[in-house]
């Protein structure tokens, strides 16, 4: 078997630790290729249209998800910790899907005019009505493609995923040349919800039908209620200064901001997410081995960070060029917001993976406090200083709130993993030292080419030199180290030598 096939090839046969990581790599691959295709959405369609449409059906997607978020069930993610047979919970958790979807239409639907008002955008009622009917579609997904992520299935689960971005993302540019206003993000985004939805039914062969058995809702919302808290605050944590943005400065500055974190997010803060969700199942399946639990944890933080800094440190850096050759000089203003949220991505990536570890013992509840500590220090400073340093205070204070987590969450990892901190330092430290010496050799040399002279070959170039000044150090303390290193997890989990 050739090397892509080893790392691509799901064998079912194979060990966990080689399932996981090579579940890693699949989702890598995927996801990679998915939040590429949204960043080409926004960096083509960012030169048709401006950012005041942006933020307009930012306004849009802000209900969406709230009220999203404010019913989450946390079914889901009760049906992928559980080690027992679910194949009785599906059902059930189809029909309250189904009826959350319907339900969240109807008041999203009926509550636009005061959604609208609230923004001080009354234009944007239409859209919020129309948008609404994307809730219901998402409802009717199949509940069977959990399987995928319960067995580490990761291939087939993010199959019908790309299948929706995809066809959003062509839906959206070729709305934007046609129609040149904000109607193509809706054209967009409700057509790919139901490619995706329909794909979800062409990928699994699980065909669920109306059955609702109220014991087995109490059961799953037992476990489910804590997680439908960590979302609400989540939600919160994630959008609020969306909210303060859009209400306090307007949807141009909401258009900007929501750009900034969406370039910082989209390839950032979806390392952490695939990290996190291929942890959660495998860690459900390790919770009572201890020793395996350890290792694969502290592996999966590793290969997490490796990732992250990388994109980090190269985003940070090469920011200000990035803009203006891909988006132009109208986005501009978006800088200074779009290098502060790098930084908070790169503290998110250097937060353990404590959140699928307390879910997979059954602590679910612990990530919701935790959540609610961050949520309590953005809540208390994202007003003044939004209000006093516009869109870059609000990026500040998302930072902030996220590097007072990080104690509580390294605390936690000790306590369930018995991790000592020296261990997790010396995990961080070929990667952070690395991205540092990307950073500052890359700053160095890009003080001798004047602005006016950068062009796509030059911001090529750039990439291409610090991503070698980034893995050569990476080499250099793989050299230093030859056991343990990054070289040695690979070979061992997804190889088996």
């Amino acid at each position: 078997m050739s090397v892509l096939k080893k790392i691509f090839h799901q064998d079912k046969n194979a060990s966990l630790p080689q399932r996981a990581v090579q579940s890693v790599f699949w989702v890598f691959l995927l996801r990679v290729s998915a939040r590429g295709l949204q960043v080409l959405r926004v960096i083509v369609v960012a030169g048709i249209l401006p950012p005041e449409d942006f933020g307009l059906f930012g306004i849009v997607l802000l209900s969406v998800s709230m009220l999203e978020a404010i019913t989450q069930s946390g079914f889901d993610t009760a049906l992928i910790q559980k080690n027992k047979d679910i194949r009785n919970d599906l059902d059930t958790a189809w029909v309250v899907q189904i009826t959350r979807g319907i339900l969240l239409t109807i008041i999203m639907f009926l509550s636009a005019p005061v959604i609208s008002a609230f923004f001080n955008r009354p234009d944007a009622a239409a859209l919020i009505r129309m948008t609404a009917f994307i809730i219901a579609v998402r409802g009717f997904k199949n509940i069977g493609v959990v399987y995928f992520i319960k067995d580490l299935e990761f291939k087939k689960a993010y199959i019908y995923q790309i299948s929706g971005i995809l066809s959003g993302l062509i839906v959206t540019i070729v709305g934007a040349l046609l129609l040149r206003n904000v109607w193509a993000f809706f054209w967009g985004q409700i057509i790919g919800d139901i490619i995706q939805t329909l794909f979800s039914y062409i990928v699994h062969p699980y065909r669920p039908v109306l059955r609702f058995n109220p014991q087995r809702a109490k059961e799953l919302y037992s476990f489910g209620r804590w997680i439908m808290i960590r979302n609400i605050l989540q939600y919160f944590n994630t959008h609020g200064d969306d909210i303060i943005v859009g209400k306090m400065l307007g949807t141009v500055s909401l258009g900007l901001y929501q750009v900034a974190y969406r370039m910082s997010d989209k390839f950032l803060f979806e390392v952490r997410n695939i990290s996190s969700q291929v942890a959660l199942p495998l860690y459900s399946i390790l919770q009572q081995d201890k020793k395996r639990l350890k290792r694969v944890y502290l592996e999966s933080f590793k290969l997490s960070l490796l990732l992250s800094v990388w994109i980090a440190g190269g985003l940070f850096i090469l920011a200000p060029e990035f803009v203006l050759i891909f988006m132009g000089s109208t986005w501009q203003p978006m800088v200074p917001a779009l290098r502060i949220l790098t930084a908070a991505g790169l503290l998110n990536a250097l937060s353990p993976l404590v959140g699928p570890l307390l879910t997979s013992v059954g602590r679910p509840d612990v990530t919701a406090k935790i959540v609610f500590v961050r949520f309590v220090v953005l809540a208390s400073a994202v007003y003044p200083m939004t209000l006093h340093f516009g869109i870059q205070g609000t990026a500040i204070t998302v930072a902030v709130s996220l590097m007072i987590t990080l104690p509580l969450l390294y605390y936690q990892a000790r306590r369930l993993v018995m991790i000592e901190y020296l261990l997790l330092l010396k995990a961080m430290l070929p990667s952070i030292s690395s991205g540092a010496l990307m950073i500052l050799i890359t700053g160095f040399l890009k003080r001798s080419i004047p602005p006016d002279q950068w062009g796509l070959l030059t911001f090529i170039a750039f990439g291409l030199g610090a991503s070698v000044v980034y893995f050569g150090g990476l080499f250099l303390w793989e050299k230093m180290r030859p056991s343990g290193g990054y070289i040695d997890i690979i070979q061992r989990r997804v190889f088996g030598g």
